[in-house]
């Protein structure tokens, strides 16, 4: 089991006692008959080192992926139809499958399926939220549409499993970046956008803007050009999560900050002297060394704080160091975090234009575990440029989703492929810091993404029953299995 995991910081409450949580969920916990000595009936065993490797495996059947253009974002959510967490994917595409779905589609583990009528142009960016209206967590997808499911919506619209809908009057632009983050002044978690845009809602907003629920606001003066990528970010020196962005941009709220800044919840900063070159993307990755986790920023640079970095870079809160030697060709455009059951325990993944990695062939996605770089097969004939964790119930375990330009991938899918790893022991369930008891530290740990999508920080136990969101149901699940311990 892997221990080295990303935590927010805890709420403030006495050792050995439970927060409170309600008389309904308390006694949730005290009728349950699991006791520490009992082992959940869904626990498997770790697959053995060498029984399976990781490998491209063929998913979509004689149908391509997607049709008619590429994909740009992917993501997982569950539109609460019974039916469980799919994949999302949006892009440039028209057909999915073959079935016609234009821009934005749904893949379940076995079919694909439109949503609606789908957006007039391309999907950029795609995330979950939770507006506190009290429906749930929604589907956002922002790009460079001006309608979705024949509603009018500029840039960016949400959908609830059934049908489309505007945030206000959107935005004037595109967007290509979104993420939830809850800057601490206690209006709770918010959806944050990027993009290419002067205005949100009617208000005045720079190229980043945050929705509450039911209005636009802007962050400070925004930035002086596009913003590619957005996340969550806690650097360790006190001040709790903060909202990173990457891009095009030069200044952010009127600060220099070349490519890649920090929103602390009312003012912009620095990275220190920032990036030579555009960032597309950022994420948050420990790698096992001890020093916890860190930022990681994929893009066209070169050069990173004045160190030599190809087109990636680990900011630990205070320097910027690079990976190796990087990558090289022309751009990293996605990264995500993927566990493949090998027994190294979480990765990065790196998806975008290279050819090779670290010096070793890498054509177009590449795995860093925290020293080296490694090839994932063959690779890829065209960019990579999006990459989500799903686990379509099959019994194979999560597997790493890829998708871009590309029209050939190793197992024949066309601009979506499959990375199947190995089955993993999942941790029990509400096991949220891995040490192999469900007690009050997992709760303690889940309360403060409460509300939260299953991103960094929020994304390594807090989503106990995996649907995408970090919700009540969680905190049952958690409670019913409080006390269980790993066999």
């Amino acid at each position: 089991m892997n221990m080295s995991r990303m935590r927010p910081a805890p709420l403030a409450t006495p050792a050995g006692t439970l927060p409170a949580c309600g008389m309904l969920l308390c006694a949730i916990v005290l009728a349950s008959p699991i006791h520490a000595d009992e082992t959940p009936a869904d626990a498997i065993t770790l697959s053995s080192a060498g029984e399976c490797q990781p490998q491209w495996l063929p998913t979509f059947g004689p149908q391509p992926g997607v049709g008619g253009g590429r994909i740009y974002a992917l993501t997982v959510f569950d539109d609460g139809s019974g039916s469980g967490p799919a994949v999302y994917a949006g892009g440039a595409f028209v057909t999915a499958g073959a079935v016609g779905a234009r821009r934005i589609a749904k893949w379940d583990g076995s079919s694909w399926a439109p949503l609606g009528s789908g957006m007039s142009s391309s999907v950029q960016a795609l995330t979950v939220f939770d507006d506190g209206s009290g429906s749930g967590p929604a589907l956002y997808a922002g790009g460079f549409f001006t309608s979705a499911g024949g509603v009018s919506a500029n840039g960016i619209a949400t959908w609830d499993g059934s049908s489309w809908s505007a945030l206000g009057s959107g935005v004037t632009g595109g967007v290509s970046a979104l993420t939830v983050f809850d800057d601490g002044t206690g209006g709770g978690p918010a959806l944050y956008t990027g993009g290419l845009f002067t205005s949100a809602g009617g208000v005045s907003a720079s190229g980043i803007a945050k929705w509450d629920g039911s209005s636009w606001s802007a962050l400070g003066s925004g930035m002086d050009a596009l913003v590619r990528a957005l996340t969550v970010f806690d650097d360790g020196t006190g001040g709790g999560p903060a909202l990173y962005a990457g891009g095009d941009f030069s200044t952010a709220g009127g600060v220099i900050a070349n490519h890649i800044a920090r929103w602390d919840g009312s003012s912009w900063s620095a990275l220190g002297s920032g990036m030579d070159a555009l960032v597309n993307a950022l994420t948050v990755f420990d790698d096992g060394s001890g020093s916890g986790p860190a930022l990681y920023a994929g893009g066209g640079f070169t050069t990173a704080g004045g160190v030599s970095a190809n087109e990636i870079a680990k900011w630990d809160g205070s320097s910027w160091s690079a990976l190796g030697s990087g990558l090289k060709r022309t751009t990293v455009i996605a990264l995500s975090i993927f566990d493949d059951g090998s027994g190294s325990g979480p990765a990065l993944y790196a998806g975008g234009g290279f050819a090779t990695a670290g010096g070793v062939s890498a054509n177009r996605i590449a795995k860093w575990d925290g020293s080296r770089w490694s090839a994932l097969g063959s690779g890829m004939n065209s960019n990579v440029a999006a990459m989500t964790v799903f686990d379509d119930g099959s019994g194979n375990g999560p597997a790493l989703y890829a998708g871009g330009g590309f029209t050939v991938s190793p197992a024949g899918d066309s601009f979506v492929a499959r990375w199947q790893g190995c089955a993993i022991e999942p941790a029990i369930p509400g096991d949220v810091n891995g040490d192999g008891v469900v007690d009050e530290l997992d709760l303690i740990e889940l309360l403060p993404c409460f509300g939260l999508p299953a991103t960094p920080p929020c994304d390594t136990g807090q989503d106990v029953n995996g649907d995408g969101v970090v919700n009540v149901l969680d905190l049952i699940e958690l409670l019913l299995n409080f006390g269980a311990t790993a066999p």
